[in-house]
Order: structure tokens, then sequence, then C-alpha cells
């Protein structure tokens, strides 16, 4: 989660080194505060000599945690909080995780640098696949297309695989309307097997005209999906 490895703007590009133990990185029940330096290169739009360097202190901690309610549901959070101090308002950053173990990614991060605000909100992840016999995956997503397009919101269907051993719920969870005509609706995917229980929200839309719905709030006839994990 922190730093960013490296970034590029119009005023040039950096990157970042960290310096701290892999197996202390994480905010555990148990270590609920840990603090590290991060050694940033930062080299000027147009330029080719000596990237500047400078070190920066983060201290982040493991707050209680919350219930809050994003783009694809209500989740159980635990909010993981890094603060990074400056000598001035403009040098101070603060960036919140909202972690949500059911889904095993964060679904909201809040972002401050000096003045500037900035939020983003996960709008889908899913079953990565990798390794799945392609009658499986289509077999899934013909699942999900016929439940979205038939089923009421909070009833749930059942999909499963022999090929794969992998067993889900398909459940609406909300719909609202879509600008133009169309429809839009909140699911989640519920993987139900013992050793790997999980939670794979989603948002998918449909326009008026198509026959096909679509995870994207991004791209409105394409699927466009900001995590795709395993």
């Amino acid at each position: 989660m922190l730093p960013r490895v490296s970034s590029q703007d119009e005023s040039g590009s950096s990157e970042s080194m960290v310096d701290i133990d892999v197996d202390e990185a994480w905010l555990s029940t148990t270590r609920k505060r840990v603090s590290f330096r991060t050694t940033v290169f930062r080299t000027a739009a147009g330029t080719t000599g000596t990237a500047e360097k400078t070190t920066e202190t983060w201290s982040c901690r493991r707050n209680a945690g919350i219930r809050i309610a994003v783009t694809v549901g209500i989740f159980e959070t635990i909010p993981l909080v890094c603060e990074r101090s400056g000598v001035s308002r403009n040098d101070w950053h603060r960036r919140v995780w909202y972690y949500a173990p059911a889904v095993r990614h964060y679904v909201r991060l809040d972002e401050v640098s000096g003045d500037e605000t900035r939020r983003v909100e996960l709008v889908a992840v899913r079953p990565g696949g990798r390794g799945w016999p392609p009658a499986a995956r289509a077999g899934l997503d013909r699942a999900v297309q016929d439940t979205l397009e038939n089923m009421p919101t909070g009833e749930e269907v059942k999909w499963g695989s022999t090929a794969i051993g992998a067993n889900f719920g398909i459940r609406p969870t909300s719909e609202s309307g879509r600008e133009g005509g169309g429809r839009c609706r909140t699911y989640v995917l519920i993987r139900s097997d013992a050793d790997n229980p999980r939670l794979y929200p989603a948002v998918a839309c449909r326009a008026k005209k198509s026959e096909s719905w679509f995870v994207s709030l991004l791209d409105k006839e394409r699927g466009t999906v900001l995590a795709d994990q395993e």
C-alpha cells in the first residue's frame, strides 16, 4: 500500500525505496502501529541529471473496525491509516484504506495531500479464473448474466463446477436506473468452499437496448474491473 513504487506527471518522475522488515509491514491484530522510512528519488521533467534525494517518515496505525457503505455494498472494514508529516501544511499527507476482510481488498481509499482530497471506491472484484477450463469460466459468466436479468434482489442462485472444485452463490443486492435508460445492479459472488470462503462484490449495468450486463462504471459498453484477483 505504501509507498507508490514510482510515479510520473507533468512535473517529472519519482521512485521510492522502503526501509522496513517485510514481516513487520502488515498491521495485524497484535501489531497495531508501524513506522518506516522511504527514500524518494525525484527527477524534474526535461532533465537528465542526478535525481534529487529526500527521506520521508511514515507512521501507520490500525483503527477500530467500522461499517461503511460504498458503491458495491455495505461492508465491515478495518481502517488502515498512514500519515507523513512535513515542515509545512503542503508536506502533510494522509491515506486511509478501508480494508474489508470478507473481500480481502480495500473497498475505499481516502487521501489528503495538503489542501487536496481524493476518494476512490471499488467497482468490482471477480474470480481471476486462472487455470480454469474455458467451459467453467463461460458457465459462471452465463449464470451471472441470467441471475442479473431474471432474479429479484436478495434471491440467490447456486452455481458450481466439478472442473474447478468451486461453488458460488450469485446474489443481486440492489438496483438502480441508468442515465439514458437501462438498469444497473449491484451483486455479490459468494465462494462457499470451506477452505477458501470469500465475497466478490460488483456493479453491473445494461444499456436499454443491450442484451448483456457489463461489470463497469468506467466504460459504458465494455467490462472494466478495478481488481481481478485469485
